[in-house]
């Protein structure tokens, strides 16, 4: 077994420079648009709370994701209205806390 596999690697051609450089342009192009799918998932969950449905049946459960859908665009129109920028990561509780504490705004 371990004979074939060194036989079958020796005669696979190795991989050129601009055909790495080109695969990773490629992989960073697509995972771009996968973070971005995956962000607005995560705050259909954070916000709306999508992760469980209210209703039982398709239809209903349709109609959920699309009231879901519609919130989440009105929320970023009012964050691009309003100027608001995006928080750049998650914070803890205790850290919020601790923020708040240690201000000297006390």
């Amino acid at each position: 077994m371990i004979a074939g596999h060194k036989a079958s690697s020796r005669s696979r051609p190795s991989p050129r420079p601009d055909t790495n450089r080109w695969i990773r342009a490629e992989w960073r192009t697509t995972y771009a648009k996968r973070s971005g799918v995956e962000g607005t998932i995560a705050q259909a969950t954070r916000r709306c709370g999508i992760r469980h449905a209210r209703y039982r049946g398709a239809d209903r459960t349709h109609l959920q994701h699309v009231f879901t859908a519609l919130a989440l665009h009105t929320i970023r129109l009012d964050a691009w209205i309003t100027g608001t920028r995006p928080a750049g990561s998650w914070t803890s509780r205790l850290s919020h806390l601790h923020h708040a504490l240690t201000s000297p705004d006390l």
